[in-house]
């Protein structure tokens, strides 16, 4: 009596367990084709006691586009010609004809004989799981096809205590971006990081540590070479993603091509600070640099020169021949007044055909004045501007730093007056600075600005 209630118990929970997993089972009968199903068994596919369980009954429980294959599995299973039978595929329950999924086990018995006898087996309703599947592929194929679409290098990569790091997911946009396969970033994650520009490894390196050590999100920007030679500029971010204690932490983020918006910057700046016209410094620009300028000579005890320099019969040309050859003709000149000073002078454009030069850390007046002889010589000989030869010269005042002047003002002022002289004693000359009692600085301009 203990044994049979043990038994009926057992049987219990078992009934109760496959009923839990969704789990029927049957017995197939090799010589009739008939078989006996569960409780559960018939749940799953909605028939009731008075189905037909034949073969051809199974089949015609499996979804139409599923059972041929099945039907034919089936048989080579029933004829010893297959191992084991193990499938998941659809079938169209008998009650309210809906579709499902399920996944079918079965295994072949023989008789004392040594023949097969029947087939057992189970069937688990899947349903649930293909549907979640499907909304997973379907999720997954979505993220996808987005991660294609959005112009940017979108990626995980798990950081490791010993701090090495590896990629476990580029989307395709890296061969664009970087040049490399993502597939290649994937097997060795050093490879892109031999790709960051030289003058800015340390920079990514020390920054990459410290958001790693801290744990906070990272944002930068730095420049790559590409193994074609491509210099870009790229914008960078990326952030943690919770894990538990002693886990490697995951990274996600996003890599954006920002090469193009770099250029535009630098066009904007370089025009904020450069003459439209000449791509000269400008007034602001020359401004800040002669203030450094001093600031360097003062420190180091070295001399500076600045001149001011206004262009001989620039009038008549353009009156002339009109603005476009007088454009043409100060482009001509400044290229001229470049090609006459260092990398580290400038020269600018302050207006009209006024211009002005500074020549950093110069000897003495000897190398200024040699450097403005230099130009007046150039600027002299025959120019030929949108297709007319013309002829023009220049007068030149300078003035030194320290002994004309301590402060770019003063400076001004005396190489203002350096040219007011040289202006007043003909053209085509070059004057150094020699201060007057009685200097107004309005009226050496106007006389300038009077030609």
């Amino acid at each position: 009596m203990n044994a049979e209630e043990m038994f009926k118990k057992s049987n219990f929970l078992l009934k109760e367990s496959l009923r839990i997993a969704c789990i029927g089972s049957y017995k197939l009968d090799v010589r009739s084709l008939l078989w006996k199903s569960s409780e559960e068994l018939d749940n799953i596919f909605g028939i009731d006691k008075g189905y037909v369980r034949s073969l051809q009954g199974w089949i015609d429980l499996v979804h139409p586009q599923d059972a041929e294959m099945i039907g034919q599995s089936l048989r080579k299973k029933l004829l010893g010609q297959r191992t084991s039978f193990n499938h998941e595929y659809r079938i169209v329950r008998k009650s309210n004809g809906e579709t499902g999924w399920v996944r079918h086990i079965g295994e072949l018995t023989h008789g004392r004989n040594g023949k097969v006898a029947s087939m057992v087996g189970t069937v688990q309703d899947i349903t649930e799981r293909k549907r979640n599947e499907n909304l997973l592929k379907k999720s997954r194929q979505r993220f996808e096809r987005m991660a294609e679409t959005v112009p940017a290098v979108l990626y995980d990569y798990v950081l490791n205590p010993d701090g090495t790091n590896r990629f476990t997911y580029m989307n395709r946009r890296c061969k664009e971006i970087y040049g490399v396969d993502a597939e290649e970033i994937i097997a060795d994650s050093g490879k892109l990081w031999t790709l960051v520009h030289d003058d800015d490894r340390c920079l990514v390196r020390d920054e990459d540590n410290r958001c790693n050590k801290a744990g906070t999100g990272l944002i930068l920007e730095h420049r790559i070479i590409t193994p074609q030679g491509e210099l870009k500029w790229l914008h960078i971010e990326s952030r943690p993603s919770p894990t538990a204690p002693e886990t490697p932490a995951t990274w996600s983020g996003f890599i954006v091509d920002i090469t193009e918006r770099k250029a535009t910057e630098e066009k904007i700046r370089h025009m904020a600070h450069h003459d439209s016209l000449t791509g000269l410094a400008n007034r602001a620009l020359f401004s800040d640099r002669l203030q450094n300028a001093l600031s360097s000579a003062e420190r180091d005890g070295c001399s500076s020169a600045l001149m001011a320099l206004d262009l001989d019969l620039f009038k008549p040309v353009n009156d002339q021949f009109g603005h476009l050859v007088g454009d043409a003709l100060l482009k001509e000149v400044a290229q001229r007044m470049v090609g006459c000073v260092r990398d580290s002078d400038t020269v600018a454009r302050i207006g009209g055909d006024e211009f002005v030069v500074l020549l950093r850390n110069v000897a003495g007046e000897k190398e200024a004045l040699a450097v403005a002889e230099k130009i007046r010589a150039t600027l002299e000989q025959p120019f030929i501007a949108a297709g007319h030869t013309v002829r023009i010269s220049c007068c030149l005042g300078l003035a030194l730093y320290p002994v004309h002047g301590e402060d770019g003002l003063a400076l001004h002022r005396h190489a203002d007056d350096a040219l007011y002289r040289a202006k007043k004693d003909g053209r085509n000359r070059v004057r150094l600075c020699e201060p007057l009692a009685n200097y107004s600085p309005a009226l050496a301009r106007a006389v300038i600005s009077s030609g």
